[in-house]
């Protein structure tokens, strides 16, 4: 991978530079030297050193004016979230939002995008238990929720505008993990509730985690190395829902639940507490139907492209959890 101080002289934009991955993204282009924009709907807390415009990617005279003097693109916007009030939000903001971006950014001049799509849709009941990689294809109807099938859409989207004059690299990130998640995403969430002992039990299966700061890097190489119209899988290593665990209490200090429900119950009960008791209430369901779908997959997953084209490494798990039950103490979020 290419590393700090390798400055660029071309301006480059970044959707979602609010969220997770898109402020360690922008934060990793800033320290090579590149001059960054930022779009994205709220920056709470400000990105220090980068133009941040306020907008939606839905909206094509924001997405203009963002890319207005842009050579490059990295889109992260998107819902992040397993699960959404209206389940058509994922289709207007995951979708609709990078055709916006992917139209645009071509008529605008700019010659390289890296989408960020998902891991999420090479998981489905066709390849449970299975070891896949980047040539694993799936069809709309094998995705296990809204959410996945609005990355699998999109994902295919942006693909399809890559030509010789316009590069674009989709890239598919496991679960990212690490300081400043200030919107806690699903990763997130998991570590603070397990720290805060609110989980009794655990959904026995497998999963992936990257350091997000690791993937920050991957997406940075891909634009500068991946070959247009290929995706490639920035995961991290394959762990048992024990041995995470396992290391979290280490990390953490706190005892983690021994109990594990059996798969069919754990479905059942997210089947009920989203579409029953989520409707009733209209707050958000503390057991996500899509999560558990997608963790009984049990799946492994093959990133030697990535680590062979892209150069990605991968530091210790253990360092991104530590940094990020450090950082979720200091911000109050484990009170």
């Amino acid at each position: 991978m290419q590393r700090e101080g390798a400055a660029m002289s071309a301006r480059t934009l970044v959707t979602g530079a609010g969220g997770f991955v898109g402020r360690h993204l922008a934060a990793a282009l800033v320290r090579r030297g590149e001059c960054v924009r930022g779009l994205d709907l709220a920056f709470d807390p400000p990105v220090p050193d980068i133009e941040c415009q306020v907008g939606s990617v839905t909206d094509p005279d924001n997405v203009a004016t963002a890319l207005e003097g842009i050579d490059s693109v990295f889109h992260c916007a998107a819902i992040p979230q397993l699960w959404a009030p209206d389940p058509d939000a994922f289709e207007r903001v995951n979708v609709d939002g990078t055709r916006i971006v992917m139209e645009t950014a071509r008529r605008s001049g700019a010659t390289r995008v890296v989408h960020v799509s998902s891991f999420v849709t090479l998981m489905s009941a066709r390849t449970a238990g299975q070891t896949v990689d980047e040539t694993t294809m799936l069809q709309a109807t094998d995705m296990l929720g809204a959410y996945p099938l609005s990355k699998f859409r999109s994902e295919h989207l942006a693909l399809s505008h890559a030509r010789d004059d316009f590069k674009v690299v989709a890239t598919l990130p496991s679960a990212p993990v690490g300081p400043f998640d200030y919107h806690l995403t699903p990763p997130t969430k998991l570590l603070r509730d397990l720290v805060r002992s609110r989980i009794p039990a655990t959904l026995k299966c497998r999963m992936n985690l990257i350091d997000v700061r690791a993937l920050a890097e991957g997406l940075i190489a891909a634009r500068e190395t991946g070959r247009s119209g290929e995706r490639y899988l920035l995961t991290g290593e394959d762990l048992s829902m024990q041995a995470f665990l396992a290391i979290v209490e280490e990390v953490s200090g706190v005892p983690m639940p021994r109990r594990n429900v059996p798969g069919p119950i754990a479905e059942l009960a997210a089947r009920i507490d989203e579409r029953v008791v989520s409707r009733l209430t209209g707050r958000a369901p503390g057991a996500l139907l899509t999560g558990v779908r997608l963790a009984r997959t049990n799946i492994r997953f093959d990133n030697s492209r990535a680590r062979t084209e892209l150069g990605l490494e991968l530091p210790p798990l253990q360092d991104a959890l530590t940094d990020a039950l450090e950082w979720m103490r200091a911000a109050g979020f484990l009170k």
